[in-house]
């Protein structure tokens, strides 16, 4: 039985940075063409497994679509207002999707989260790190994990994604 499952996933991703004065005509762009709103509290989470929307910090937010349900592979053609930021980044990160009872745990030997936190419960998400090197991570439910690395430092993360000697079994 396999303690924890590793799949790389293909997400469309949007990094998206705005000011108060934009907020609203970039979350009615979001709702028309994704259905989506934007999270407006730290660490919060919107949307589903199709389409999601994560906080990344203040006035900036993660914009994911999984390509294989999405209608186009492409970035949409988001009509947003002047001063926001509107930027494809599908192509700057890998993302995984680390599940099963031992994921946490391994995931607890190269990220400094207290994983355990009630600021962390699914549907939660977090800028950390793995080994020094950038993550995010959006916790989709008790034992699911999606992981954003950017993508030049994602060979080291992917040795040690399949790294059997790390295994926590």
């Amino acid at each position: 039985m396999t303690e924890r499952a590793i799949e790389e996933l293909e997400f469309g991703l949007l990094q998206i940075s705005a000011g108060a004065r934009q907020r609203a005509g970039l979350a009615s762009a979001l709702q028309q063409y994704l259905d989506l709103a934007l999270p407006s509290t730290p660490n919060a989470t919107t949307g589903d497994e199709a389409r999601w929307a994560c906080w990344f910090g203040p006035g900036q937010w993660l914009v994911g679509w999984d390509r294989s349900r999405a209608q186009s592979k492409r970035c949409p053609d988001l009509s947003v207002p002047d001063g926001a930021l509107v930027v494809d980044v599908s192509d700057a990160y890998r993302v995984w999707r680390l599940s099963g009872p031992a994921a946490a745990n391994w995931l607890a030997q190269g990220c400094p989260l207290d994983l355990d936190s009630p600021a962390l419960v699914a549907g939660r998400c977090a800028r950390s790190q793995f080994d020094q090197f950038p993550l995010f991570l959006h916790r989709r439910s008790e034992q699911t994990f999606d992981l954003y690395m950017l993508r030049s430092y994602a060979e080291h993360f992917a040795i040690r994604l399949g790294s059997t000697d790390q295994r926590p079994d």
